[in-house]
């Protein structure tokens, strides 16, 4: 697992962090930077890409993994990054608006003393249908 410190280079809200191999995918406000931690001692900056704000009204978000592809679902933005090969040459595109909405929920269990578990699901909000796109655990004291 990835371990090292990395200032991000753009000045906007982070959203969401996900390890891919030795890189760290950044979701920013409307753009995602990645880092490798190949040598911890000296993460770096290794490709950044800017998005177009096409969702101005929604307000979720969160990383789905799909194989080579992350579904990157932003406030502002939805994209599909595919990560394919070496970071020069991975390609990011813009996921076109649809008339379906889609809410995020969160999910909090405590499976044993001490910890606490978020999990987030991506909701269609029509059929109902529901996806589990994140979990992480949390100490508590």
């Amino acid at each position: 697992m990835p371990a090292g410190s990395v200032c991000l280079t753009k000045r906007a809200a982070l959203h969401q962090l996900t390890r891919q191999g030795d890189y760290i995918v950044a979701q920013l406000w409307n753009a995602i930077e990645i880092y490798s931690f190949a040598d911890p001692r000296a993460p770096r900056l290794v490709r950044s890409f800017t998005l177009d704000e096409t969702h101005p009204s929604w307000g979720g978000g969160g990383i789905v993994h799909e194989g080579d592809r992350l579904l990157v679902l932003g406030t502002t933005v939805s994209a599909e990054l595919t990560l394919a090969g070496p970071p020069s040459s991975w390609s990011v595109r813009n996921l076109e608006p649809t008339a379906e909405r889609f809410a995020v929920l969160w999910r909090e269990t405590r499976p044993s003393a001490g910890v606490l578990r978020h999990r987030q699901y991506l909701r269609a909000v029509e059929s109902g249908a529901t996806m589990q796109i994140d979990v992480h655990d949390e100490t508590i004291d």
